[in-house]
């Protein structure tokens, strides 16, 4: 496997990916970077996401440590599916 450095997180970009696969970009990297800094980490993370309530809140309070972001990031998924399926509910209807 080839080397993982801070230039692969400031690369990592959410775009039109959902913010699940977003978080699961973020961990796989993170699993193979462990000497990258946290700080720089969660500064990318935070970066990285399209402009969403998640994005927002993240930028407004940003966390110190990596659990945690991925704590709230997986907060917002689980919002995320859960609002989803609230509108199919109502298209269906």
């Amino acid at each position: 496997p080839t080397e993982i450095n801070s230039c692969d997180f400031h690369n990592l970009k959410q775009g039109g990916s959902t913010l699940q696969e977003y978080l699961r970009r973020l961990v796989r990297l993170r699993a193979r970077a462990p000497d990258v800094a946290e700080k720089t980490i969660i500064n990318v993370a935070v970066a990285g996401l399209s402009l969403s309530p998640c994005g927002e809140y993240l930028e407004r309070r940003k966390p110190k440590t990596i659990d945690r972001i991925f704590e709230i990031l997986q907060e917002y998924c689980i919002s995320d599916k859960g609002k989803q399926r609230r509108l199919e509910e109502m298209n269906e209807q």
